[in-house]
C-alpha cells in the first residue's frame, strides 16, 4: 500500500472528526510511522511508563480552591478550557498535571485537555520556503488553547545524542527533541529526549519561529511520560502557520549550526540546537 495511503489513513482514525489536511505531500515525506502519543524507544526509563500518579478524590468539577491534588499550583485551565496565564509563560519546572486514570472525577472533568487530544481543524502543508512541510490552523484559534502535541520515541541520553549528531553530520533534518526540567531540591536538570524521525505525529510538522504564536507546556497525567502539548500564546487568525521556538543555543561549535528561516524581524539567523 502506497505510503502517502496508510498516512491518510492513521489520520483518519485518529481524527474522525476533526479531520487533518494534506496537500501535495510526497512519498519522501512519509518515513516515519503514525503515532498518537510518546512510546518507549531505545534506552528510555522504563519507569516513566509504568509509574502511575496518584488521583484526586474530587467528586464534581475540579479546581485547586477545592483542593483537587492534581493542581498543587493553582487552576491548569478556565471555564472555557483555556490554559490559565500562569501556566502557559511557565517554565519547564511546573509542569501542568492533569486528572487521569487515578482520579474519581470522570471524564468531562475541566482539568482533561490534552489527554482529549486536538480539537481544531489544521493542515499540513507545504512552505512558501526552504523550510519545507509545515502545519497550519484552518480556523482561528485563541490564546490559551490547546492545539497540538510533539509525540515521538522517548528514548535514553546516549541514543539522543547519537542520534542528534547522526541527524547532523549527515545534514538530514533532526525531530530530536530535548527536554530539561529543573525539579525543586535537585541540582542537575532532569533530561528527556523525545525524537519523531521514525515515530511521530503531526506535531513534527510544526516550525520553528523566533517570534512563535505556540508555547510549548509540560503535561502528565496518569503516568510519568511528559506530553509536549502546544498552546497558542496569542490569537491565531486563520490558516497561519503554527510555529514554536525550538529553544536555546546550547551548543558551541559553529559547525552545529544550522540557518533559521522563519523570516521575522527578530530572528537570530540560527535554529537553537543542544549538544550538551
Amino acid at each position: 500500500m502506497p505510503l502517502r495511503l496508510v498516512f491518510l489513513r492513521s489520520l483518519i482514525v485518529w481524527f474522525p472528526k476533526f479531520p487533518v489536511s494534506t496537500i501535495e505531500m510526497t512519498e519522501d515525506t512519509l518515513t516515519f510511522q503514525y503515532v498518537i502519543e510518546n512510546i518507549p524507544g531505545p534506552g528510555a526509563d522504563e519507569d516513566l511508563f509504568e509509574h502511575t500518579l496518584l488521583g484526586c478524590n474530587c467528586r464534581s468539577y475540579c479546581r485547586s480552591s477545592t483542593g483537587c491534588s492534581c493542581q498543587p499550583y493553582g487552576e491548569n485551565y478556565n471555564e472555557q478550557s483555556l490554559l490559565i496565564q500562569d501556566r502557559l509563560r511557565s517554565r519547564f519546572d511546573r509542569p501542568v498535571i492533569e486528572c487521569g486514570a487515578n482520579c474519581t472525577c470522570g471524564p468531562g472533568c475541566g482539568n482533561r485537555v490534552v489527554q482529549n487530544g486536538i480539537s481544531i481543524p489544521v493542515e499540513i502543508f507545504h512552505t512558501d520556503s526552504a523550510k519545507g512541510y509545515g502545519l497550519r490552523c484552518s480556523s482561528a484559534i485563541r490564546e490559551g488553547q490547546f492545539v497540538v502535541t510533539y509525540a515521538g520515541e522517548v528514548i535514553g541520553v546516549d541514543e539522543g545524542r547519537d542520534r542528534l549528531a547522526a541527524a547532523y553530520g549527515a545534514e538530514q533534518p533532526c525531530f530530536l527533541f530535548t527536554l530539561r526540567e529543573q525539579a525543586e531540591n535537585c541540582s542537575s536538570p532532569l533530561l528527556t529526549y523525545i525524537d519523531a524521525s521514525f515515530y511521530g505525529n503531526i506535531g513534527r510538522f510544526v516550525n520553528h519561529s523566533c517570534e512563535p504564536n505556540l508555547n510549548i507546556v509540560v503535561v502528565r497525567y496518569s503516568t510519568s511520560v511528559p506530553h509536549l502539548a502546544m498552546f497558542a500564546n496569542r490569537d491565531i487568525v486563520e490558516f497561519e502557520e503554527l510555529c514554536y521556538s525550538y529553544g536555546t543555543f546550547r551548543s558551541q561549535s559553529t559547525q552545529a549550526r544550522k540557518v533559521c528561516l522563519c523570516g521575522t524581524s527578530n530572528c537570530v539567523g540560527y535554529l537553537p540546537c543542544d549538544f550538551d
